[in-house]
């Protein structure tokens, strides 16, 4: 998360999404109670207008389902859902699940990844 806002090459990895930013800032009631997760919020929107403007503005949400869209530099754009699960007795950890239609050229795409990454990362 650190790069995500503050370099171009990764800003440009995600199609633009005012949404996004709202809900990756939503994490300000967490900052407060943990002083390296305040530490790195600080960091962020000294170095990023896009992420400062909605941290500043309170434009915050915590979403639980909705699309991505990124940008891959390999296998092109890939276009996944998602779901946001949290523990009753524990709304700080989440578990988030990507899907992706049946068939779909984002399907493809993860599946010509998966390939490539068994392929060439070291087993044992």
């Amino acid at each position: 998360m650190r790069t995500a806002p503050r370099r171009p090459a990764h800003r440009s990895a995600r199609q633009p999404d005012d949404g996004l930013q709202r809900e990756r800032s939503g994490g300000r009631r967490r900052s407060q109670r943990y002083p390296r997760t305040a530490e790195l919020f600080t960091e962020l929107s000294d170095a990023s207008p896009e992420f400062r403007e909605p941290w500043a503005e309170h434009r915050l949400k915590d979403k639980t389902h909705g699309r991505y869209v990124y940008r891959h530099p390999v296998v092109g754009e890939l276009d996944l859902g998602f779901e946001t699960l949290r523990l009753p007795d524990d709304p700080d950890q989440a578990l988030i699940a990507h899907t992706v239609e049946e068939d779909s050229p984002s399907h493809t795409a993860l599946r010509l990844l998966a390939g490539w990454a068994h392929e060439t990362l070291p087993t044992g």
